[in-house]
């Protein structure tokens, strides 16, 4: 983790103290694809290969609450905020919140002002063709 990213656990460790906040997940960890029409894995690959910065995880109903993504300045990119895109799609269609930090603004973010409840995570399959899960 970087300073920031550092900064932000222990915001978020602070902000959600009956949770589990989890650094560096692999997004495969916590949502898994269900093979639609494909049959050679690439569904699976392409959540493997992507991590989230933080996920809040709620021990006594083992539910993931949300996802906390930390952006800095590589984010502006278009080949970085396509990749976004994808992660984010993946996480919405489980039924995942994702919440984006400016890394150069992220302690005037509501999430830290007590203006954003967590929301729990449906139990149901997702319309996109992802599960909700508990991380690994």
């Amino acid at each position: 983790m970087n300073k920031t990213e550092w900064l932000v656990y222990l915001k978020l460790k602070l902000r959600f103290p009956g949770a589990v906040v989890l650094a560096q997940v692999a997004l495969g960890a916590i949502i898994e694809p269900i093979a639609k029409q494909s049959t050679n894995g690439s569904e699976r690959w392409q959540i493997a290969q992507k991590y989230v910065d933080f996920v809040i995880y709620d021990p006594s109903t083992h539910k993931v609450l949300m996802v906390i993504e930390v952006d800095g300045p590589t984010h502006q990119r278009a080949r970085q905020q396509k990749a976004d895109a994808v992660k984010d799609d993946a996480l919405a269609s489980a039924g995942i919140q994702v919440v984006r930090l400016s890394a150069d603004r992220w302690q005037e973010d509501a999430l830290f002002q007590n203006q954003i409840a967590p929301t729990p995570m449906p139990a149901t399959r997702s319309k996109a063709g992802l599960a909700s899960g508990d991380p690994a």
